[in-house]
């Protein structure tokens, strides 16, 4: 994982900061996955189905992006696959676009990016994926103890700073960041949280494109970016590490308590695999994918690295080892 995100800052540096990032999550309920249970089963019955239909909606979503150029012409992607705990697969994918397609105003962001309920009478078959998909919570004072919710200094929040304000205009911020268009329009929808009636508006509306939500009735959450903060956020893990702990404590004969580390042990036990990412890894799918192949290049002193000869190797055949390039020299003569 961390090779993997200097890889990706590699990418990074040679194209710019990413334009879009986007976070693809599997639907059980999606047609194309209900249609192939028997009777009696339900989609968390066959992780193989789920992580069938996943792949090929991924496969062709990420066609339409990086081919078919459905946002303008994309030059570097950074695609990473992750699972929930109950097993679901979603994936957040980076996407960077041509200097010609980039989102420089905030009428371009509008075209692409919605955060706002669309309306039920002109566009009903939108309405109601929103309504399903993309909704968030309620969580805050209506629903204090929802998993969103973080404590700090003793207050309560939602770590994804829902609700939003309203704003009647989409403003681009100096350091990336975009307060979407949500406009107090009064279209609402009405959902019942533990017996009580909340209205939900705009400020709850994750942000979305119409298209993609519509083509693979999926939650599809879109976000205009612009630093490369996001691409930490890909490979968080290197940094907090996996959702698992065990310590054991054994007593010896002395009577004496010590901690038995054994950390293959640890790692085997502690780590959670649920079916649709075992199935996944079986069938050998793509986890993580990266438009660009990067190469590392072995750092060495000017002086000491490895020459590779044969065995019996004569006078001429050790000359011309001592004189070849390693990599990193070739590497450098090439920049030169």
């Amino acid at each position: 994982m961390k090779q993997r995100l200097e890889d990706a800052i590699a990418i990074n540096n040679e194209f710019g900061n990413p334009d879009l990032f986007i976070t693809f999550t599997c639907n059980p309920e999606h047609l194309d996955i209900v249609k192939c249970l028997r009777e009696g089963e339900a989609a968390n019955d066959r992780p193989d189905i789920v992580a069938r239909v996943f792949r090929l909606q991924l496969k062709q979503f990420m066609k339409e992006m990086t081919q078919d150029n459905i946002f303008g012409k994309t030059i570097a992607h950074i695609k990473v696959i992750e699972f929930q705990k109950r097993g679901l697969p979603h994936a957040h994918v980076l996407f960077t676009l041509d200097k010609d397609d980039k989102f420089t105003t905030h009428d371009d962001i509008d075209d692409v990016i919605r955060a706002e309920l669309p309306d039920p009478n002109i566009e009903p078959e939108l309405y109601k994926l929103v309504t399903e998909k993309m909704m968030h919570g309620p969580c805050g004072e209506h629903n204090p103890n929802a998993p969103c919710m973080r404590e700090k200094n003793g207050v309560k929040k939602c770590r994804f700073n829902f609700p939003y304000e309203f704003n009647e205009k989409t403003e681009l911020k100096e350091d990336g960041h975009v307060n979407y268009r949500r406009r107090n329009n009064g279209r609402k929808l009405i959902k019942t949280i533990a017996g009580k009636q909340v209205e939900l508006d705009n400020r709850w509306v994750a942000p979305y494109n119409s298209y993609l939500l519509l083509r693979f009735a999926s939650h599809i959450n879109v976000e205009k970016v612009g630093s490369t903060t996001t691409i930490k956020y890909l490979y968080k893990y290197v940094f907090k590490g996996h959702d698992a702990a065990v310590i054991q404590l054994e007593r010896t004969n002395d009577n004496q308590r010590v901690i038995a580390y054994d950390e293959i042990a640890q790692y085997v036990e502690g780590r959670y695999l649920g079916p649709v990412e075992a199935e996944c890894r079986v069938n050998e799918y793509s986890i993580q994918e990266r438009s660009h192949s990067v190469i590392q290049l072995p750092v060495h002193d000017e002086y000491n690295r490895e020459i590779v000869a044969p065995v019996n190797a004569d006078i001429e055949e050790l000359r011309k080892a001592l004189t070849k390039d390693s990599k990193l020299i070739a590497a450098m003569k090439l920049k030169r």
